[in-house]
């Protein structure tokens, strides 16, 4: 009797397990067949941009905007195109040395002024300031090019105009051809990646804050 009781409850305990665990497998089986059982992960509300943020966000594009138009002023509209255009005619011997470098120092002497209508640009907030800090480091090294490059073109003119004297003066005007050539192109090189630093740092600030972007060619 004793016997038959213990087979008895070692019989229920078969039957509880078997059971437990077919109601694992079909509730496993609903997890994977059916997605709305499984665990859903919810992002969290993006917060509405808050009145201020809104004028300080137009506030920075317009600041931005001022520094943009100060370029295109200072040279970035009627002196760059005729220097670029210039230097090409020049390389095609369409222009003379002389007259490349009256196109050189105009352009030298619109981006001075250029420099400083963007150091009297009216800027206040932290993200204008650090953009102008780039455009003024572009507009004072392209000025720094500009002199170097009619330097350059200077002893261009007086080797083609001059007679000179012996090998040796031939071998050393050549070489400060060849250092005002360097001097000019580097310095233009790091207007050039200035510029481009600018543009990436008003284009980035002005997408975060969900504004129209600025012009890519703004700051050439």
């Amino acid at each position: 009797m004793r016997r038959h009781a213990i087979l008895s409850a070692l019989a229920l305990v078969v039957i509880l397990v078997a059971t437990l665990a077919a109601g694992a497998t079909v509730a496993a089986e609903n997890v994977e067949t059916n997605p709305a059982t499984e665990p859903q992960q919810f992002d969290p509300p993006v917060a509405e941009p808050t009145a201020e943020a809104t004028a300080e966000a137009r506030l920075i594009r317009r600041e931005l905007r001022s520094l943009a138009r100060a370029w295109e002023e200072g040279g970035g509209r009627f002196g760059f195109p005729f220097w670029e255009k210039a230097g090409q005619r020049w390389t095609d011997r369409q222009i003379t040395t002389p007259m490349y470098r009256e196109y050189v120092a105009g352009y030298r002497d619109r981006l001075r002024a250029g420099c400083a209508l963007l150091d009297a640009a009216d800027i206040e907030t932290s993200e204008a300031r650090d953009v102008r800090s780039l455009v003024l480091d572009s507009c004072n090294k392209r000025v720094d090019a500009l002199r170097d490059q009619q330097r350059w073109l200077d002893e261009l003119i007086r080797r083609d105009g001059t007679e000179i004297g012996t090998e040796d003066d031939a071998v050393a005007l050549d070489e400060r051809i060849a250092e005002r050539q360097q001097a000019w192109q580097e310095a233009l090189q790091e207007s050039y990646r200035d510029a481009r630093l600018a543009m990436d740092l008003a284009q980035r600030e002005l997408d975060e804050s969900g504004m129209e972007r600025l012009s890519e060619d703004a700051f050439i």
